[in-house]
């Protein structure tokens, strides 16, 4: 074994060790001196001796094989010990961690080494906080690595690829090769939305037949009251039956309902299969189709079981929109609304210009305004997803409108869709931002009056008792880590994140919704005795 470095490290106490979590807080590990020497040294150092000063005196050999770090403690250690360990072994590096009164009995014990050696002299804390930057490098690498205490850490990063595809004519056209091109001959279940099987089933049948390898059908039903496991496991049933392999894949074809009780099939059958979403919503191409994650229901809670999958690809053709009824282009618009309003105060313009119309006449929904609407939401999505795609930051805008929602989703039995719910938690969570000061007042009525003309509501009997959201607050806080997180507009296009929501704040902004609801209503009947 040659040693090719030495390290001694001292004078480890004091404030080294809140200077390395203040400057590198995701490293907290590398306080520990062992740890820290560890990474600090080379990675091109096969072996190194690590001396740290102390009473008893500790030291360590290290080697390095294949990328990992192996110790070898040297028991007993003094400098005396030392010197007949690395006694003829030809140091020509030496890193010396010191404070200046430990100058002198470190000269003393290098003394006593056969040659001359380069040595590189450093203060503890700047040692330490080297060696955390160092540490970031080394396990940015793939790989297995033994740190000084013993512990095995493998690292692996699998890169995250996939394509929303739009094609320039129907998905189903013989003629349009964008589906079949992306399954590539693979074997394919195809899963369709019981509701769209009604109007395209024939359709989509004869592109099966002519397009894919298609082994069989399975119908889903679309209502949120049966995205449960139960349908997961109906889908993973009707793979096996057809002998879908490990190769296979699930083409999920359906609004959001669909593709997410879908996804989660397909991330548990056989471990994990191929999945490929046809959106056929606007709520679908808009919002699901964007990420990766996949729930169902379960235990009364919205969406609790599900994992973090995603697809091969999606496929957004706006052509298919035109056959939604004007309800379920305002549920998608909902999704545009949230986005427009934490991030694109342009986006909310134009949805206050086009959307009514929109909902009015959803043929008009492939027109060329519509497809920008889409795409901009879209990509809007895509980029507050894209990093952060896992969640491992909980504080998201995209969850604008999704604090009460699933509350009152659940309480209703889901007789509330999921965009009315979003649209009715924005507006709260609007009024909540008036209470506290965050926003004015004018933007509560101005999305009010949006949403009411893309025939969303702004009041539900859901709301009452305000107590009963509290549930959803509750469940919201546990569902990110314990913070309320609780998103809301500043501004068009700018929002915060709150933190602390007090009952009489709740109540304001029930109440606001309240007062708005009887204002509309007396509106109403004004013109019509006119």
């Amino acid at each position: 074994m040659t040693v090719r470095c030495v390290v001694l490290i001292t004078d480890l106490g004091g404030d080294a060790g809140s200077v390395l979590v203040s400057a590198y807080p995701r490293l907290v590990y590398a306080i520990t001196p062992s740890l820290a020497i560890a990474h600090a040294v080379p990675p091109s150092t096969s072996s190194f001796l690590q001396i740290t000063e102390g009473d008893p005196l500790t030291a360590s050999v290290f080697t390095r094989r294949h990328g990992r770090l192996f110790e070898h403690p040297i028991r007993h250690a003094t400098f005396a010990r030392l010197a007949e360990t690395v006694s003829g072994l030809g140091l020509d590096h030496i890193i010396l961690s010191s404070s200046a009164t430990m100058s002198t009995r470190v000269s003393t014990f290098l003394s006593t080494l056969p040659g001359r050696s380069t040595i590189q002299v450093l203060p503890s804390q700047a040692h330490l906080i080297g060696a955390a930057q160092y540490a970031i490098e080394l396990n940015d690498r793939d790989g297995v690595w033994l740190d000084a205490r013993g512990s095995s850490r493998l690292i692996t990063r699998r890169p995250i690829s996939y394509t929303i595809h739009r094609p320039s004519r129907s998905v189903f056209d013989p003629d349009e090769i964008v589906l079949a091109e992306v399954v590539g001959g693979r074997p394919v279940l195809l899963a369709i939305d019981s509701n769209v099987h009604d109007i395209y089933g024939d359709v989509i049948r004869e592109y099966a037949r002519r397009r894919l390898n298609a082994r069989g059908t399975v119908l889903v039903s679309p209502h949120d009251a049966d995205k449960s496991l139960h349908q997961v496991e109906r889908v993973c049933e009707k793979a096996l039956a057809v002998g879908l392999d490990r190769r296979g894949i699930i083409v999920a074809i359906g609004g959001g309902v669909t593709l997410d009780l879908c996804g989660l099939a397909a991330a548990l059958f056989r471990r994990g299969i191929g999945y490929v979403r046809v959106a056929t919503t606007l709520l679908g191409q808009v919002d699901v189709s964007v990420g990766i994650k996949q729930a169902v229901n379960a235990c009364g809670h919205k969406n609790l079981l599900g994992a973090f999958y995603p697809p091969i690809a999606c496929i957004n053709d706006y052509d298919l929109l035109r056959s939604l009824p004007s309800r379920e282009v305002a549920y998608g618009l909902a999704e545009v609304v949230k986005i427009a309003l934490v991030r694109d105060a342009h986006l909310f313009d134009d949805i206050e210009q086009h959307g009514a119309q929109l909902v009015r006449q959803p043929a008009s929904c492939s027109s060329t305004v519509a497809r920008d609407i889409w795409y901009r939401a879209e990509c809007l999505m895509l980029e507050e997803l894209s990093v952060n795609l896992y969640e491992s930051s909980l504080a998201r805008l995209v969850d604008f409108g999704h604090t009460f929602s699933p509350a009152i989703e659940t309480n209703s039995q889901y007789r509330v869709p999921h965009g009315a719910a979003v649209a009715l938690d924005m507006l709260l969570s609007t009024g909540i931002a008036v209470r506290q000061g965050l926003c004015d007042a004018s933007l509560f009525a101005r999305l009010a009056r949006l949403l009411s003309a893309l025939q969303l509501p702004t009041w539900s009997a859901e709301l009452l008792p305000a107590e009963r959201l509290w549930s959803g607050l509750e469940s919201s806080r546990l569902h990110r880590g314990g913070a309320l997180n609780l998103v809301v507009p500043v501004s068009p296009g700018r929002a915060t994140v709150v933190q602390a929501v007090t009952a009489e704040g709740l109540a304001y902004g029930v109440a606001a919704m309240r007062e708005h609801a009887i204002e509309q209503e007396f509106s109403v009947s004004q013109v019509g005795a006119a």
